[in-house]
């Protein structure tokens, strides 16, 4: 893998290098849990990333982002790596894209980068997201509409499988409405499909951001909303470096008929609340202080889930990006 991402940046330096950026970036936390608990409290690594992009041509882009703070597997080498992806832009309408990828889901606390998420839904710490794959995207002339049809691995795929997931999704953009909303069917099992219904909603009103997102997910043998997701948040940039938050997640799988939805445990009924604010001191994204108060309550049919009833957490710490290239 560092072989493959040498030779990535080695051609993006050789044919563009003025147009070749390289950042890291990092978050570190101060963990509190409450109720006290020494193995979730404590200084953590949440996040070291090196994120590579650039144009190979005019129509031809490259990028890489890989984590630092994750094990990399022999049954998985690109496990610790977020995107590693060639990109072809033919037109300013069409794009298309090969290699290591987001799925596309809908839904705004998904589509958000993991550093700028301090705590998120069980669905969100449990979906394998970043999968190899092919990716065709149409964007309409105006701009406020982008069409994704995309084939890649399905996040249930094993060393020992060769699961196929399919994604539909659609970007609108309408003043201070904006729309992330999807169609996914995964292989769970050989020609056995789960499906996604996605739909994120966003609304800004200048310094206020309101974000509210749904999803069901179904075999089709239960019912549509026997497992589901909401997750919805407020955002308020008080000033050029304060913004303050609040969120609340929620995350329900009351199947019965097998099999069940493995990213939500049948049996799980999980409310997760919490607020925090962010501090910028220069004014700009490079350096953001943050304290974050989130809390837990419901069952987690999980053993090995993120969630647990009664759990409560206190971050405090500091995101930076350092701009080398």
């Amino acid at each position: 893998m560092v072989v493959l991402a040498l030779a990535v940046l080695g051609a993006v330096e050789a044919r563009a290098q003025e147009r070749t950026t390289i950042e890291l970036q990092a978050r570190i936390s101060e963990n509190m849990a409450l109720p006290q608990s020494d193995a979730l409290s404590g200084f953590s690594a949440d996040y070291l990333n090196l994120a590579i992009s650039g144009n190979i041509t005019d129509q031809i882009s490259v990028g890489w982002r890989q984590r630092f703070n994750k094990a990399i597997t022999a049954e998985n080498p690109l496990r610790a790596t977020d995107k590693l992806y060639l990109a072809y832009n033919p037109t300013p309408n069409w794009s298309f894209t090969f290699g290591q990828q987001t799925l596309s889901i809908g839904g705004w606390e998904y589509d958000s980068a993991p550093i700028d998420i301090y705590f998120a839904s069980e669905f969100w710490n449990n979906i394998a997201c970043y999968q190899i794959g092919a990716k065709a995207a149409y964007t309409t002339d105006k701009g406020n509409n982008t069409f994704l049809l995309q084939l890649n691995r399905s996040p249930f795929d094993t060393p020992a499988t060769n699961l196929i997931g399919y994604d539909l999704m659609w970007y609108g953009n309408f003043g201070p409405y904006s729309a992330a909303h999807s169609i996914n069917i995964y292989e769970y099992l050989p020609n056995r499909y789960l499906c996604y219904f996605a739909l994120g909603n966003r609304l800004n009103f200048n310094s206020i951001t309101l974000e509210l997102d749904a999803m069901c997910r179904t075999t089709g043998e239960g019912g549509l909303f026997d497992s589901a997701s909401v997750m919805g948040g407020l955002k308020w940039r008080a000033s050029d470096k304060v913004s303050l938050l609040l969120r609340a997640t929620y995350d329900r799988n009351n199947s019965t008929t097998p099999p069940f939805d493995t990213m939500v445990f049948a049996g799980t009924e999980l409310t997760q609340v919490g607020a925090g604010v962010e501090y910028f001191p220069l004014g700009t994204r490079d350096l953001r202080l943050h304290a974050i108060w989130s809390a837990v309550s419901g069952t987690n049919a999980n053993p090995q889930g993120t969630l647990t009833d009664g759990r409560g957490m206190i971050k405090v710490g500091a995101t930076w990006y350092l701009k080398i290239m």
